[in-house]
């Protein structure tokens, strides 16, 4: 069931409860790239809606780019940089390690 859920294409109403989830770190993470909160949640629904991303990659991507702009500092130039990385990272993770038996 899980894969079946995490194999769906997210949407907007998805995008939304993932943020939901998140959103104490994604706060801090707005304020370290100076902007409103309300702005970085336009962004990273246009990049996950543009780049048609599956909702478990949308989920790992928004992770990356907590962990990345919390604990290891690392700001882009811009959030939708930060995020497209964060979906290439995920997307690689889910195509090379995730249902691969011997990483699993």
């Amino acid at each position: 069931m899980s894969n079946k859920l995490f194999s769906m294409h997210c949407n907007e109403f998805l995008t939304d409860q993932i943020i939901e989830a998140k959103q104490e770190e994604l706060m801090k993470s707005s304020e370290e790239y100076g902007i409103e909160f309300s702005e970085l949640v336009k962004v990273v629904q246009d990049e996950i809606n543009k780049a048609n991303t599956k909702l478990g990659t949308a989920n790992m991507a928004i992770d990356f780019f907590i962990i990345e702009t919390l604990n290891d500092g690392e700001i882009y130039p811009t959030v939708s940089k930060a995020i497209k990385e964060g979906i290439l990272s995920a997307s690689t993770y889910f195509v090379n390690i995730a249902d691969k038996p011997e990483f699993v």
